[in-house]
C-alpha cells in the first residue's frame, strides 16, 4: 500500500528521500562534532625531553606544582638575574618543550623563566583539557611559586602564551592581577566562536554537539571569553600577536579583540599561519618580546 501511495505521489517519494538523506548527513555531522569535542578535552599527551646542556639554560631546575585543586604540575624553572620572570605557556597538544625557544631569548636577556606543562598535558597530572577554565588554576599556582622566590620582585612577574597557551594567559590575568604583564599569540574571542570555525561547518548542527559535550565535562563556556578578558587588563602590558593567515583567526574575529582591547600593542604578521610568527619572523618576534616584557617588567 505505501509503495503504491509513493508511485503515485512521485514528490512525496523525493521529499521523503531528502529528508533520509538530510538525516544521515546530520548524524554524521553530530558524530564527527563529538567526536571532535572529546579530542579537544583529551589530547594526545607528548612526555617532555629535557633539552640538551644549553648555555643559557645552564640553570634550569625541574619543579612540580600543587594547584588550588590538587592538580600536579610538572615544569622547569631558570632563576632570574634581574628580579624579572616570565611564565611560558604551550599551545594545545604541546608541551613545555614548544617554548624553549623563548626560554632561550628571555634568559639571556637576565629575565626568570617558568615552563610548565598545563593539565592533561606533558608530564602534569590532571584528566582533561578545559580550555582555559581550569588553567587559571595553573597560572596562579605558577604565581604562588615565583612569589615565593627570593631573587624576584612579586611585581616583576609576566606571562607569554602561544594558541592555548596565550588564551590561558589572557583569561588568567583578567583573575589574577599578579601577573603584571601578558603577551598573547594567536588568541581567539571565544569558545562558541572557535567552534563555529571548525569543520564540518553546519552552523548550530555542527556548534552544539561540541558545546554540549564541554558542558557536560564540567566547563564553564561563558567563562572562556577572551574577548572579555582583556578589556579588564586597564593600562597593564598587553600584546597581542597574530598571523595573517591564521585560519582559527579570521580579521573579524582579531578585529573584536582588537577593539576589546584599545591600549594593547598589536603585531600582525601577514604571512604567518596559527601561531607561527616566530618561524616566519624570528629575529623580528625575539626582540619584540625582549623589548615589550624590558618595558613592562623592568622600569621603575
Amino acid at each position: 500500500m505505501i509503495i503504491a501511495f509513493l508511485r503515485k505521489h512521485p514528490v512525496v517519494s523525493v521529499l521523503m528521500a531528502v529528508l533520509l538523506i538530510a538525516g544521515v548527513a546530520c548524524s554524521k555531522v553530530i558524530i564527527s562534532s563529538t567526536r571532535i569535542a572529546l579530542h579537544e578535552l583529551h589530547p594526545p599527551r607528548i612526555q617532555p625531553q629535557r633539552p640538551a646542556a644549553d648555555a643559557a639554560l645552564t640553570n634550569m631546575q625541574d619543579i612540580t606544582i600543587t594547584t588550588a585543586d590538587g592538580v600536579l604540575l610538572s615544569g622547569w624553572y631558570v632563576p632570574s638575574r634581574n628580579r624579572a620572570a616570565v611564565i611560558l605557556g604551550h599551545g594545545f597538544s604541546a608541551n613545555r618543550e614548544e617554548m624553549l625557544p623563548e626560554a632561550r631569548l628571555l634568559t639571556e636577556a637576565g629575565f626568570g623563566v617558568l615552563l610548565c606543562d598545563w593539565r592533561a598535558h606533558g608530564a602534569s597530572a590532571g584528566t582533561q583539557c578545559t580550555w582555559g577554565d581550569g588553567e587559571r588554576k595553573d597560572v596562579s599556582a605558577a604565581i604562588d611559586f615565583l612569589v615565593a622566590r627570593p631573587e624576584l620582585d612579586a611585581q616583576r612577574i609576566g606571562g607569554l602564551g602561544v594558541s592555548l597557551g596565550g588564551i590561558i594567559m589572557v583569561l588568567a590575568a583578567a583573575e589574577d592581577r599578579r601577573l603584571s604583564a601578558v603577551a598573547s599569540e594567536a588568541v581567539w574571542s571565544s569558545v562558541t566562536e572557535v567552534i563555529r570555525l571548525e569543520p564540518p561547518r553546519w552552523g548550530p548542527i555542527s556548534t552544539w554537539p561540541q558545546l554540549m559535550v564541554f558542558r557536560r565535562a564540567g566547563l564553564d563556556i561563558e567563562a572562556i571569553r577572551p574577548v572579555d578578558a582583556v578589556t579588564t587588563f586597564g593600562s597593564r602590558p598587553l600584546l597581542l600577536m597574530y598571523g595573517g593567515k591564521d585560519q582559527w583567526n579570521p580579521p573579524e574575529m582579531r578585529a573584536q579583540i582588537t577593539a576589546a582591547a584599545p591600549l594593547a600593542e598589536i603585531w600582525l604578521v601577514p604571512e604567518a599561519e596559527h601561531a607561527k610568527c616566530r618561524a616566519a619572523r624570528p629575529e623580528e618576534y625575539a626582540n619584540r618580546i625582549v623589548t615589550f616584557f624590558s618595558r613592562a617588567l623592568l622600569s621603575p
